[in-house]
């Protein structure tokens, strides 16, 4: 298949506009009739690439491949072009191996459950190559820009999550640290991917920002798990005798923590 070529260009910095290497289209195709609109994209910037590239599998759907500094403000284009080869390769990953390539979806609503609040959000696609969040209502949100860029709105959503994290955890933190004596440091709300919490050794606790999507309980237990920490910097016998004099349910609580991660939203991962 010939590379479709272009003259390198750079997309110009904008408020909100998230530098990543990644972008991905919004619309969906289904893999059995004719695609009315393009189908969903990852874009991965190589050094080493020379023209653009396009690969299609079962595991990442249509991954285009661009040199260093190409515009992707032409890649529609370049994707429409190659619109029949690729409902044939589409056609042929679910013939030889059974598997569809499902698009992922933009959320129409966050629900954070610990702060009993659903936020619902409107997507405003413009010419802009950034994307800008705005709030229309209390509980109402708007992405306008490149919101056919499904990654740069996923971390846009996440720095969004984020923020509300700084406003509802950390004084969520602060009223249980003055509640039970147990002090700390200081506090950061950040996005690990394996971790809910954790405490340093100079008693900073790190708060996840997805503890937002989870119940009430679950976030009081893991605050408390991190705050007993700053007394015993260990998973030992006297470090849950403290943690079950502040929360004795805490055994069926962390059973359930453990299990959480796996329902939450593709975009909060």
């Amino acid at each position: 298949m010939p590379e479709p070529q272009t003259r390198a260009g750079r997309i110009p910095p904008a408020p909100w506009l998230l530098p990543t290497q990644i972008s991905q289209g919004r619309a969906g195709v289904h893999p059995d009739a004719p695609m009315s609109e393009l189908p969903p994209f990852t874009v991965r910037e190589s050094p080493r690439a020379k023209r653009v590239i396009l690969k299609v599998s079962s595991r990442h759907g249509l991954e285009v491949v661009i040199p260093q500094g190409f515009s992707r403000a032409s890649l529609p284009a370049l994707i429409e072009q190659k619109r029949e080869w690729l409902e044939r390769a589409f056609q042929i990953i679910q013939l030889r191996e059974g598997v569809a390539v499902q698009p992922r979806e933009l959320p129409d609503e966050i629900n954070c459950l610990a702060i009993g609040r659903t936020f619902r959000l409107e997507y405003v696609p413009t010419a802009s190559a950034s994307l800008e969040l705005s709030r229309l209502s209390p509980n109402r949100l708007r992405i306008s820009g490149a919101t056919n860029n499904l990654l740069a709105c996923q971390a846009l959503l996440k720095r969004w999550l984020q923020y509300q994290g700084r406003q509802h955890l950390i004084p969520w933190l602060a009223d249980l640290s003055a509640e039970t004596g147990l002090g700390y440091r200081g506090v950061q709300i950040r996005g690990q991917k394996s971790r809910w919490g954790s405490c340093s050794g100079q008693g900073t606790i790190s708060l996840n920002y997805n503890l937002l999507l989870l119940r009430p309980a679950l976030v009081r237990y893991l605050l408390l798990h991190e705050l007993c920490h700053t007394v015993q910097l260990n998973h030992s016998a006297q470090f849950y005798q403290l943690l079950e004099k502040y929360e004795p349910g805490f055994k069926e609580l962390r059973r359930e923590l453990r299990l959480a991660g796996k329902q939450l939203p593709w975009w909060a991962r």
